[in-house]
């Protein structure tokens, strides 16, 4: 069940749902599980980082 407040994945998906759009519309979005994304950064990050307990954090935005 998806709130009032959409984000532009989201209203891609509730647009889809609610028949706005075709189910295969004719563009591509890049709409990737963050999953997946995870464990591309994991398989991408150094050996060393992984091996010694080391932490890396990346934010978006300003403090």
């Amino acid at each position: 069940m998806m709130g009032s407040n959409v984000s532009g994945s989201n209203e891609l998906i509730r647009r889809i749902l609610a028949g706005d759009l075709p189910s295969h519309p004719d563009f591509w979005t890049p709409i990737i599980d963050v999953r997946d994304l995870a464990e591309a950064h994991l398989l991408a990050m150094p050996p060393s980082l992984l091996s010694n307990g080391s932490s890396l954090v990346v934010v978006r935005g300003s403090p």
